[in-house]
This record gives structure tokens, sequence and C-alpha cells, in this order.
């Protein structure tokens, strides 16, 4: 699992990136826009698409 900075064992592997530390402000806007974005899909688009597959 080097892919997600862990060992075998679970622990962090050396040079892994804190997870401890706050998330920047441009990551935090980032985020906040795409749960928008993911929220909007899930209750206007997908609604509609699965009327039109109804017709």
């Amino acid at each position: 699992m080097p892919r997600h900075h862990l060992a075998p064992d679970g622990t962090p592997l050396p040079g892994a990136p804190a997870a401890d530390r706050a998330p920047g402000p441009v990551r935090q806007v980032v985020r906040r826009a795409a749960r928008g974005a993911y929220r909007h899909g899930v209750q206007r688009v997908a609604p509609v698409i699965r009327r039109m597959g109804e017709l």
C-alpha cells in the first residue's frame, strides 16, 4: 500500500504527509465547491436522468 503512505501493518511510512495538519484554504474551497456540485447533481440532475430513462 505505498500509494496510501502506509506500511503493511498500517503504520505511516516515513515521508508521509502529516494527517494532523489542517487543510489549506485552497483545498477547503475546492472541497466545498466539489461537495456543492455533487449535491446539485444528486438532487437536480439525477432525477431528471431517471425520468428520461422511464420514457
